[in-house]
């Protein structure tokens, strides 16, 4: 649990060091950055120690509950917390979004959906 723990220490550390970066050279301003995750591991491989953590921490999410973050990061958005069901497929569209560009040119190409422009909140795996 511990190296988990360092690990994301690590990244955090390392993404802050990645924006200032961006700012300082003066890129900060015409950039957009994700940063997205995969399957919460430490979750499948310590999920009685991960329940017990997050009773302290509950950031973390349980066993059952863990969550994946997606975050769109640029000057021109205002910071906003959505708490939705959502997968990687729908990165695509909600960028296309953020960029201007009309559902109209994607979408017969694309599964997913723009997370910014839904009430929906379920999905359904067949």
């Amino acid at each position: 649990m511990g190296n988990y723990l360092e690990c994301v220490a690590y990244v955090d550390h390392a993404i802050g060091e990645f924006l200032d970066g961006l700012e300082q050279a003066g890129l900060m301003k015409n950039t957009m950055v994700i940063i997205t995750g995969d399957h919460g591991g430490v979750h499948n491989y310590y999920p009685q120690r991960v329940d017990k953590f997050s009773r302290e921490y509950p950031w973390m999410g349980t066993s059952e509950t863990y969550t994946v973050p997606l975050i769109f990061c640029s000057p021109e958005l205002e910071g906003r917390e959505y708490d939705l069901y959502s997968g990687h497929v729908d990165v695509m569209p909600s960028l296309l979004h953020l960029l201007g560009i009309s559902p109209e040119v994607y979408q017969n190409t694309a599964m997913g959906r723009n997370l910014f422009c839904t009430s929906r909140n379920f999905l359904y795996i067949p």
